[in-house]
């Protein structure tokens, strides 16, 4: 099994990856791109305090699933992660 960049977190068992744009030592588009690189069908939730006009001026390829600007409600993130492993819950129920 693959791990991502030395973590704990193994491709082949992460279901759905939430992450932050802004992070210290990496940023977010390298982390969702990597990400992509080894496991294509893994689900990237990006959370951001960009306001939406800055972010699509900066989107990188295409390594977001989906994309939430804070402040957001959890409840949000629940639907958002739900949505994500719907096919996964469906095929595994």
């Amino acid at each position: 099994m693959k791990t991502f960049f030395g973590s704990n977190i193994k491709g082949i068992e992460a279901l759905n990856v939430i992450t932050d744009l802004e992070m210290p030592g990496m940023d977010g588009w390298t982390f969702a791109l990597n990400i992509k690189k080894e496991a294509p069908k893994t689900p990237v939730i990006m959370v951001t305090s960009m306001n939406e006009e800055s972010f699509m001026q900066n989107v990188k390829e295409n390594c977001v699933d989906i994309v939430m600007f804070k402040p957001f409600r959890i409840k949000n993130l629940g639907e958002n992660i739900t949505r994500m492993l719907g096919p996964y819950l469906e095929y595994n129920l």
